[in-house]
């Protein structure tokens, strides 16, 4: 049984929550200066890869894996694909992975 407080806290509780959410947003247009300097060479402006064996963004055929997939692939390497564990941190990986979703076509 939610009592008067118990629903209070909720609310305080949804409030700290959602005014925290633009904290938590990844950034794509930073992640656009950073697959710039890091990405293009081997994937190409618009993602469509330029290097043999580099994935095509522009389809999603492999942007319709969880975040979390795609930060291990970055961070990690993939393929001949290098490791940018240490290059870039965590909330870069994931503004490299909010701007390679809005190359899906």
């Amino acid at each position: 049984m939610i009592t008067r407080n118990t629903g209070s806290l909720f609310m305080a509780f949804l409030i700290c929550v959602l005014n925290t959410m633009d904290i938590l947003a990844a950034d794509f247009n930073k992640g656009h200066e950073i697959y710039t300097q890091n990405c293009e060479i081997c994937h190409g402006v618009d993602g469509r890869g330029v290097v043999a064996g580099a994935p095509n963004f522009s389809f999603g055929d492999n942007l319709i894996k969880p975040d979390i997939e795609l930060f291990n692939s970055i961070s990690l390497g993939k393929g001949m694909s290098p490791a940018y564990r240490g290059v870039l941190n965590e909330e870069d990986i994931f503004n490299v992975i909010s701007y390679l979703r809005t190359l899906q076509r």
